[in-house]
């Protein structure tokens, strides 16, 4: 509720006014005072008063992207995967990865994919899974045999 006075103290007005803060970082909490606001009519100004603490909402995720979406990878080899979380300014872009077949290639926390040692054939499905939203995308990754260029 605000209470407006004129250069007197006498009560003017009341009433309620909605103040928006721009610039503001998603999923970031604010202390009481970080800001301060002023009531003011063009000809007399009210003293500063703090805004009370409060925590903006996060920007939650809507997809995300694997590439290359499909891919071979040498005997022995190594292949980075690149992961792109949507929209761009999510505020929680972790993600987890997962492959359906560990025991003919593996993949670490950073997406790069990793063949099994002494495997010589085999494909996986690499799965990369947001922390926030549980969105998914799957790349089919095939070793390559030694016949292929």
């Amino acid at each position: 509720m605000l209470i407006a006075y004129d250069s007197e103290g006498k009560k003017v007005g009341e009433g309620e006014k909605d103040v928006i803060l721009t610039n503001l970082t998603p999923g970031t909490k604010y202390d009481v005072g970080s800001f301060k606001l002023v009531l003011s009519n063009g000809e007399y100004e009210s003293a500063k008063v703090d805004v009370p603490a409060f925590e903006t909402l996060p920007i939650k995720v809507t997809g995300v992207e694997l590439n290359p979406k499909s891919g071979k990878i040498d005997i022995g080899g190594k292949l980075k995967m690149t992961v792109k979380v949507l929209p761009e300014s999510a505020t929680n872009k972790n993600v987890t990865f997962k492959s359906s077949a560990t025991d003919i290639m593996t993949i670490d926390d950073k997406g790069e994919v990793s063949t099994v040692a002494d495997v010589l054939t085999g494909e996986s499905n690499i799965t990369v899974t947001t922390v926030d939203g549980n969105k998914t995308a799957v790349s089919k990754i095939y070793i390559k045999t030694s016949d292929e260029a």
